[in-house]
């Protein structure tokens, strides 16, 4: 298999296994991967997941050798057309070119240790680069320095890496996979709705005026009213303990079993039926039913104009209507 998938309990670790070929991108490794991931956002048992390469480096690239002319394929396999809300570390050594680092720039946080270098030296060889280097490495990183990266094709060691805030943290040698795995670690104590709606606010909050992404922050955060998370931070900050890890996974029966992560922001229709607790509606109090009651009696009119019509006069003659 060109990708190895290990389940950690709440965490998994999804892992190119192209050794021998430096883990280059092919088809079959951009498919595999793309599944993997797919399966994650999906999976309500699983908080984190952590990338990562077999041997000695992480990913040399898009696999040159391969025929590119067979129809159209997302290298990287989750570099187009994926949104993900659960965190994602990446754990990066050695070479981490080209289509590696597009790659590694996908995830919200990286380990790497001291041997690693990152570069994007598609220029060099009469290409651009097609896997979102252009656009995440900007946001990533200053833009004099993505450029210089860019347009030179020089990778940067992984000490200059961490300083121009490309890498989380610098690790030993050899330490890159579990020192993502501990910061993975970490992420999985945290509440995931929380998490989750964090991470879409950072993001989606790049793409708006500051205003906006204040209203859209004030947005999600309301979102979290009511939610099991929210309830069991609460009486744990009141307690003074750690909070419950798994609050929000629900007994047998109710929804079935896992964690529920809700979908985006975007989407408020499934909200409430993925983690958010809808919000109790209060039946009307017997005095409102009352009050209401008359209203809906007396807002017709019908019985005063009848009355009107029927009406005498002194004379015992009967009113004419108006």
């Amino acid at each position: 298999m060109s990708v190895d998938i290990e389940d950690r309990g709440e965490i998994v670790v999804v892992a190119l296994n192209r050794p021998e070929a430096r883990n280059a991108l092919d088809r079959a490794t951009s498919e595999a991967l793309r599944e993997a991931f797919l399966a994650f956002r999906a999976d309500r048992s699983k908080r984190v997941a952590v990338l990562a390469g077999r041997g000695q480096d992480f990913c040399a690239g898009v696999d040159l050798k391969e025929d590119a002319g067979r129809g159209r394929v997302i290298h990287g396999g989750i570099t187009r057309d994926f949104e993900c809300h659960k965190p994602i570390v990446v754990a990066l050594q050695g070479n981490v070119l080209g289509g590696g680092l597009e790659l590694a720039l996908c995830a919200d946080l990286r380990v790497a240790d001291e041997t690693a270098r990152l570069g994007s030296p598609e220029v060099r060889w009469g290409l651009m680069q097609g896997a979102g280097a252009t656009q995440r490495l900007p946001r990533a990183v200053p833009l004099a320095v993505a450029l210089e990266m860019l347009l030179t094709g020089d990778p940067v060691d992984a000490h200059r890496a961490e300083r121009i805030g490309l890498v989380n943290r610098v690790v030993p040698a050899g330490e890159a996979l579990p020192g993502a795995l501990a910061l993975a670690e970490r992420l999985a104590e945290r509440a995931p709705l929380a998490l989750a709606r964090a991470k879409e606010a950072a993001h989606r909050g790049l793409d708006v005026a500051l205003a906006d992404g204040l209203r859209l922050e004030e947005l999600l955060s309301r979102l979290l009213a009511g939610t099991e998370d929210l309830v069991e931070g609460r009486r744990a900050f009141l307690e003074r303990r750690p909070p419950l890890r798994g609050a929000l996974t629900r007994p047998a029966g109710r929804r079935g079993p896992g964690v529920a992560v809700p979908a985006p922001a975007t989407d408020p229709g499934t909200c409430s039926s993925r983690g958010l607790r809808p919000r109790p509606v209060r039946p009307p109090s017997s005095a409102s039913r009352v009050r209401r009651g008359s209203r809906r009696r007396g807002s017709t009119g019908r019985g005063r104009r009848r009355g009107r019509r029927g009406s005498r006069g002194p004379s015992g003659r009967r009113g004419s209507p108006r």
